[in-house]
């Protein structure tokens, strides 16, 4: 599990606004107690647009024994949690995976 500590941006121009959500993702063994000892780190970008839009961009550097990713280490779910960088709420936007997660 990663944890996203995000910073907004606003780009308005006539009727249209587009919100950005940049995040600096690492292990979060708190939320999450098998990431515990992760040096994997990401970074992501969410773009929302008022036409409902949302684009994704994540990028892992996946290092040491998390790796690879592969069918006996997937990616079980990426979402989106209300909260800060110390709060794990509850999920609000998944864009992929199970539900329940694992």
């Amino acid at each position: 599990a990663f944890l996203a500590t995000s910073g907004v941006n606003a780009n308005t121009s006539r009727s249209e606004v587009t919100y950005y959500f940049d995040s600096m993702l690492a292990a979060d063994p708190a939320a999450v107690p098998t990431s515990a000892g992760s040096e994997s780190t990401g970074t992501g970008t969410v773009t929302v647009k008022n036409d409902g839009t949302v684009m994704m961009d994540i990028r892992w550097e996946i290092r040491g024994e998390d790796g690879p990713i592969n069918e006996d280490n997937a990616v079980v779910g990426i979402h989106i949690h209300t909260g800060d960088e110390y709060t794990n709420g509850p999920i609000v936007f998944g864009f992929c995976g199970q539900d329940p997660l694992p």
